[in-house]
């Protein structure tokens, strides 16, 4: 199955009365807030319907596999508990284990010139490639049979547009500390301790 990794907004329906508070310029002089508008304005509190275009679609306009499960590498702890704090379980491999796994090649990283919500947000460029592999004892499991796995997904894939790369949580140069084991296999792995499903 594929997921949406980037994804861009469309409409959905033409001519929708939508509710909207009424605001207006505010006075020369006083500082834009970068979180909601680039110029001023002043909130009336007034709850006015305003007819415009909805644009209620989110539309994936980049595609990539959804795996067995996803590999992360034993360091990632930040990413780990993000991951958790979402919800979802995570386990840690028993024993070292060789295994065909897909890992992303970096070919470009760039970082947005605006910073936004404290980050400067980076987009990865590059492929999946085949490659065999050991994986060592610790990796931490991300299996794609659980409630959460499109969320999951959504995270740690490194081309998607608000995921752990997206917002620096997750870090790479070369290649991504996260590899797809892609059909599926046995792996000996213990479900870390307070995760979901437990």
């Amino acid at each position: 199955a594929e997921g949406g990794v980037r994804f861009e907004i469309k409409p959905w329906k033409q001519k929708v009365s939508i509710l909207w508070e009424r605001s207006v310029a505010a006075p020369q002089g006083k500082a834009a807030d970068p979180e909601i508008s680039k110029s001023a304005i002043v909130h009336h509190g007034e709850i006015v319907p305003v007819t415009m275009t909805d644009y209620g679609i989110f539309a994936a306009k980049e595609t990539s596999a959804m795996p067995f499960a996803y590999a992360l590498d034993a360091g990632e702890k930040n990413a780990v508990a993000n991951l958790r704090t979402h919800g979802i379980v995570v386990e840690t491999l028993d024993a070292a284990s060789p295994i065909a796994v897909e890992q992303f090649v970096i070919a470009n990283v760039a970082h947005a010139e605006r910073e936004f919500q404290q980050q400067h947000e980076t987009t990865l460029t590059g492929e999946w490639q085949h490659v065999d592999a050991t994986l060592p004892a610790g990796t931490f499991i991300i299996r794609m049979q659980q409630p959460l796995a499109r969320l999951a997904f959504y995270l740690l894939e490194p081309r998607s547009d608000d995921g752990l790369f997206n917002w620096n949580v997750l870090a790479a140069s070369n290649i991504a500390p996260v590899r797809k084991i892609a059909k599926p296999v046995p792996l000996r792995a213990t479900v870390i301790a307070g995760s979901p499903g437990e």
